[in-house]
């Protein structure tokens, strides 16, 4: 099979101007994915969609291939899949490349266990049923908690006689840390519009920790991924002496 990595990273960003480029521990934020892309054994290409020459210039520092995006699918309003697309159209016009899956690992996480996207990769395979897989962690703040503002009070964001954490249904998010997909999934959901379409029906999964769909996405976020990383680096420390 061919299995195509695109990592879509834009320049700019209303929340965090800069954000893929932000050092972190010294290393920018995308050379964090990139690096653990190119450590994947069954992945054969990989691609850094951006519109930014400083973003292109380090991801082939890193050893990625770039594929300028044009700036209709690289604002803010752009669906995450149209950069996906881009770059299988122009690896078919370029040299008759056409993956089989597409893996997606987002450009702001700096923290992926060893081996995330073959085990996204090989689920998929090895489950001719399932459309994608994708990496999911369980919510710790269900809805039923949640509060939302009606004038100048609060209440609550959803009716429910179930308040104790044992009592509630498990509940995931996706963290956007790996998401494989089959190509004719991806690029059958083209112009149809939604909250995950172009990942179909049937989705499977990969439940991690809370701490590895860690986004750079605010300011603050760089003092988390610091802290995260140098508890990782001695969590890691200890077992190599053990």
């Amino acid at each position: 099979m061919n299995v195509l990595c695109v990592i879509p990273a834009r320049g700019g960003s209303k929340r965090f101007p800069g954000k893929n480029l932000m050092p972190i521990s010294g290393k920018p934020v995308i050379s964090y994915t990139i690096q653990h892309a190119l450590s994947a054994k069954l992945v054969d290409r990989i691609v850094v969609s951006t519109d930014s020459d400083e973003i292109a210039e380090v991801a082939r520092a890193e050893g990625a291939a770039v594929i300028m995006r044009p700036a209709a699918i690289s604002n803010d309003t752009a669906p995450i899949e149209d950069a996906l697309r881009h770059v299988v159209y122009a690896l078919r016009k370029s040299d008759g490349y056409d993956p089989d899956i597409v893996v997606l690992p987002i450009a702001n996480i700096v923290y992926r266990r060893d081996g995330l996207i073959d085990d996204a990769v090989q689920k998929l395979i090895d489950n001719p049923h399932l459309n994608s897989v994708i990496t999911v962690f369980a919510v710790t703040q269900p809805p039923e908690w949640m509060k939302k503002i009606e004038g100048d009070t609060l209440v609550p964001y959803m009716k429910s006689d179930k308040y104790r954490q044992q009592d509630l249904e498990r509940r995931y998010l996706a963290d956007g840390s790996v998401c494989a997909v089959r190509i004719e999934v991806l690029m059958g959901a083209e112009g149809r519009s939604g909250v995950h379409v172009f990942l179909g029906k049937n989705i499977g999964y990969l439940i991690q920790e809370h701490i590895s769909g860690t986004e750079i996405d605010h300011p603050e976020d760089v003092l988390t991924a610091e802290v995260l990383l140098e508890v990782i680096r001695r969590r890691e420390a200890e077992k190599d002496k053990k």
